[in-house]
């Protein structure tokens, strides 16, 4: 994020977003797949061979059973059935909302709907290598310290920067920490009652009191999260300037959440990971689930999106309430209201203090399919561009 935010939720915007998710993940399909534009497909004549890229607008199971997906793309929208019958069936559990996917299949005999064979994700590519640094470096990976909480682990965290003063971690020069520095005031209903600090600034200060038991060399890097004093819709912001000024310490890089971070020639996403609640909550306990978050995990690195379904239909749970699930074989509602009309046209106690050499400085950028998130519902993507 650049800081110099001007959206304002109209809806030339939301045109704009979708536009640019579109363009972007199709073009990581168009190498797979001979794409037709909705509306030229309608052309065609039936039975012929088509494929199709386009963003998820609908998918509703049949009185049969099968699943009949909208696909949608700048020019219109088009129907794709997929067969219960069919390998691929399964594949329709992982969709979610406003994702971008393409079709192989054959027309029906009236040209009006896609009899689908494949689904194909975007994904990352198997000839994707990881990008490595040149040198014999570390870093540590942290998040959710949430200093303020009855629950914060004190202990656990002096252990920690113990560790990190020792000779088993001479070659971890870099701290990340993924946001939730605090636990916030606020956040969810009674949280008062857990709290052991109730002032945001007190707690960003305690916060930055064990900061400072972090090694002096060692370059540091945040993101917001959740928790933390910064607006709820993502992407979120840095920290606004009393804040940086409270967790001067190190004098930590603060990038946005989510953002793409050079570390030592090293591309590193860093992403709080809000919208897993929502991936967990709308694909089948076996396909993700809090236990496994790793599937979910892996589920939005396949889509190659942090937040693949836009806005959500579940609310902000409570601490520890469990996010419903869809009745899968049951119709499936759209998770959105659908619009009648379209659009328009430093100082610190450590006793290591003198950068290691080699060491570069952390750079960052927001990822390329990060997207604003205005307060009301999107339009039907099929007017989007027109």
């Amino acid at each position: 994020m650049t800081g110099e935010s001007t959206g304002t939720g109209a809806y030339d915007e939301f045109v704009g977003v979708f536009r640019d998710r579109y363009e972007r993940l199709s073009g990581q399909l168009r190498g797979r797949v001979n794409h037709r534009p909705a509306d030229s497909v309608e052309a065609m004549g039936g039975g012929a061979d088509v494929e199709i890229i386009g963003l998820v607008n609908d998918i509703r199971s049949t009185a049969s059973g099968h699943w009949l997906i909208e696909l949608e793309d700048t020019t219109g929208t088009f129907p794709c059935l997929v067969m219960k019958d069919r390998d691929i069936a399964d594949l329709v559990n992982e969709l979610l909302m406003d994702e971008c996917i393409a079709v192989s299949g054959t027309l029906a005999d009236d040209a009006g709907i896609v009899f689908v064979d494949a689904i194909h994700f975007p994904d990352v590519p198997r000839t994707h290598r990881p990008s490595t640094a040149d040198r014999h470096v570390q870093a540590a990976l942290i998040s959710d310290v949430h200093v303020g909480s009855q629950e914060f682990l004190a202990d656990a965290w002096s252990r920690f920067a113990d560790w990190l003063h020792t000779e088993a971690a001479e070659h971890v020069e870099y701290l990340l920490v993924a946001g939730d520095m605090v636990e916030g005031v606020g956040v969810y209903p009674d949280q008062d009652e857990e709290l052991t600090i109730v002032d945001i600034y007190e707690q960003y200060e305690a916060f930055a009191e064990h900061l400072k038991e972090v090694p002096g060399d060692m370059e540091i890097v945040m993101i917001p999260g959740n928790h933390d004093a910064v607006r709820l819709a993502e992407p979120q912001p840095g920290f606004d300037e009393e804040l940086r000024e409270i967790m001067s310490a190190h004098d930590p890089q603060i990038v946005s959440n989510p953002a793409m971070v050079d570390v030592e020639g090293v591309n590193v996403l860093m992403y709080h990971g809000v919208s897993l609640d929502e991936v967990i909550a709308e694909l089948p306990a076996e396909k993700a689930s809090y236990d496994e978050p790793h599937k979910a995990m892996y589920h939005l690195l396949k889509k190659r999106h942090v937040a693949p379904q836009f806005g959500g239909s579940h609310p902000r749970r409570a601490r520890g309430a469990r996010l419903p699930r869809h009745r899968r074989g049951a119709r499936r509602v759209p998770h959105r209201p659908r619009p009648q009309t379209g659009l328009g046209g430093s100082t610190t106690t450590s006793s290591r203090s003198t950068p290691a050499a080699g060491r570069r400085r952390p750079t960052s950028r927001s990822p390329s399919t990060s997207t604003p998130t205005p307060a009301t519902p999107r339009s039907s993507i099929s007017t989007r561009w027109r």
